[in-house]
Parts: C-alpha cells; structure tokens; sequence
C-alpha cells in the first residue's frame, strides 16, 4: 500500500523524472519514480512532457474488455502548474485514436510543454 506522501518529500522529487497515470481504483493521479509507483496525488503538475501508450498494451484492453496501466504522461515534476494556457486531453483505449489526444479536436497529442493533473480528475497541456 502507498503511503501518502509527506510534503518535504514530496519537494524532493521536483524536477526529476517520474510518470503519472490516472488510477481507476482511487480517483486519484499515480505518481511512479523510478518504475516504483511512490504516491497517489488528487493533482499534479509535469514540464517536458512525453505521452506514451503501449500498443501491446493497448490491443488487450481492448481484446479483452480489461483494465491495466499501458499509457503514461512522462515527465519532470514541477510544484506549480504552467502559466500559460492550457487545453484538455484525454485518453481512452477504446476510441479510435491509439493514442492521447486534445479533447476538442481529437487530434493526436505525443509532446507537451507542460501537463497539468486536476483534481476534477482530467489532464490538461500547455503545447
């Protein structure tokens, strides 16, 4: 189980590298340092963003009509959100986009400025 996180460390990990998943057992936003998930946070915030789906990953969701991790947000963790806008994206493996995508247009999204985790449990980019 997994701990929440003090905030003195979380202040360590700012600025390294970590991947964020949306957990769907909690609600909340899992955090992994090192390929170890190391907390659950209701919000967070990323610079120098890559989104990743596993294709193999991916292909038995769908397969199999089950839930597991196969699509991350990697990136550097940041204290503040970015200030300059920002526009929703999402991911579904379901959707006909194989990958993660603006919410408005669809349009496939792999890079991003910034990334931004809310607590209304959707994710949101600075391009």
């Amino acid at each position: 189980m997994i701990r929440p996180m003090p905030p003195e460390v979380l202040a360590q990990l700012y600025g390294q590298p970590v991947q964020v998943y949306q957990n769907l057992n909690n609600g909340q936003w899992s955090v992994k340092h090192r390929d170890h998930p190391v907390f659950h946070l209701t919000e967070c915030h990323l610079s120098r963003v890559t989104l990743k789906v596993s294709a193999k990953g991916r292909a038995q969701v769908r397969a199999q009509n089950c839930r597991q991790v196969h699509a991350y947000a990697h990136g550097y963790l940041s204290p503040a959100p970015a200030s300059a806008a920002m526009v929703g994206a999402s991911y579904n493996p379901h959707n006909d986009v194989p990958a993660f995508y603006l919410r408005a247009t669809k349009q496939p999204v792999y890079t991003a400025t910034a990334a931004s985790f809310g607590s209304d449990k959707k994710m949101y980019l600075q391009l």
